[in-house]
């Protein structure tokens, strides 16, 4: 069926839409027309519910109209409407967010601009889109932008698929004129308490350390650097393992870094230890050549997080990290290496995107043998794409 928007009420100021709930036989999930967002999702496996994605910080979507217009326009502060809902799963067009880069490695220092020219992630992360149509189990919303923009707009569908712990996703991209830009999805997953306790598992070919210093300066990793192994990327103490997250407890110190995974062959698989399940996230890696892994944990001191955030970001991309578009479109040291950083959007052929995220249930003996070694072993079978 077809349906409008209710008449809302106003937050802070702002009228928004209130948030949508799909239901399907294998689970439930929450949509909010802020940025499209898949909020929330609850799985429903053998051994009971599952829920991956990231939760919402307490109040967090409240204190969105405080920041952004009905169409993300700046309020009475400057904070993006992704970043005041942050959690979930969205998607950004162009994917760029940051505005400068401090401290550039080599081979980066000429390639940044002073301003990305665009809101962080796009408009399509900073505006409350319409909704199209709504069913029990499926909603699909859309975005127009803003007539100067070489985009005309984007449309998506969030369906729970009948029969399984799995939701359908697909996005659409309809272009005003030829252009070249930066494209990813942005899901973030949920971190659980344990060190190690979550195990990722990606199939690439050359990883690269975020080319600079991640604000707030809390990183992992060293900048600048190649590596072809997910559990031994440079660290300044030794190899990091990033199969093994999260790399301490809540009460060790906070982590925030990026690492951008070139030449992806296959999904992406998070596996919850200690709870028996995995998530999977299946896109077509034709299109989106990369994974960004955004690792925030409890760095984020500002308000609305006050060190309190926690969300591995696992984000299929077309970009050069989160840089400005002009950075992703051109030549860098990412695309030089073989991995496109980029994608063609033709107004004559709309580019139509289907992904999915996918709950599965742990064998027994897999999640104790992996939770018992501890030892990243699991990587080289991801480097690999084993």
């Amino acid at each position: 069926m077809s349906t409008s928007p209710a008449a809302a009420p106003t937050r802070r100021g702002r009228a928004v839409a209130e948030p949508f709930r799909l239901e399907w036989s294998h689970g439930t999930a929450t949509v909010l027309p802020e940025c499209a967002m898949l909020r929330e999702v609850l799985f429903r496996l053998p051994g009971g519910g599952f829920s991956p994605l990231a939760p919402p910080l307490p109040d967090a979507r409240d204190s969105a109209g405080a920041c952004t217009g009905d169409r993300g326009e700046a309020g009475d502060t400057a904070l993006p409407l992704h970043l005041a809902v942050l959690g979930g799963e969205f998607v950004c067009l162009p994917f760029g967010s940051a505005t400068t880069l401090e401290d550039p490695a080599p081979g980066w220092r000429d390639l940044v601009p002073d301003s990305p020219g665009h809101p962080p992630h796009g408009p399509s992360a900073n505006a409350v889109w319409d909704v199209l149509s709504r069913e029990r189990d499926s909603v699909t919303l859309g975005l127009t932008y803003p007539l100067e923009s070489p985009v005309v707009g984007v449309r998506r569908t969030i369906r729970g698929v009948p029969g399984s712990p799995e939701l359908a996703l697909s996005l659409t991209v309809v272009a005003r004129r030829a252009v070249t830009t930066s494209l990813g999805l942005h899901p973030i997953l949920r971190l659980p308490d344990r060190p190690g306790s979550l195990r990722l598992t990606v199939p690439f070919r050359e990883g690269w350390t975020y080319p600079g210093t991640v604000p707030p300066g809390r990183p992992a990793t060293l900048p600048g650097r190649r590596f072809s192994a997910l559990n031994a990327v440079p660290g300044a103490a030794g190899p990091v393992d990033m199969t093994r997250l999260p790399l301490s407890d809540p009460s060790g110190p906070a982590v925030e870094d990026v690492v951008l995974l070139g030449g992806v062959r296959g999904p992406v698989t998070a596996s919850y230890l200690d709870e028996g399940a995995a998530v999977r996230i299946t896109w077509d890696t034709g299109v989106l050549p990369s994974v960004s892994l955004w690792l925030s944990d409890r760095a984020l001191a500002d308000a609305p997080w006050n060190s309190a955030y926690r969300g591995l970001g696992v984000e299929p991309v077309a970009a050069a990290f989160d840089l400005p578009d002009g950075v992703s479109t051109g030549a860098n040291p990412v695309a030089a290496s073989g991995t496109a950083t980029s994608v063609r959007l033709d107004p004559a052929r709309p580019l139509t995107l289907d992904y999915r995220l996918t709950a599965l249930p742990l064998a027994a003996r897999d999640a104790a043998a992996d939770g018992a070694r501890g030892d990243g072993g699991s990587t080289e079978r991801a480097a690999r794409g084993d």
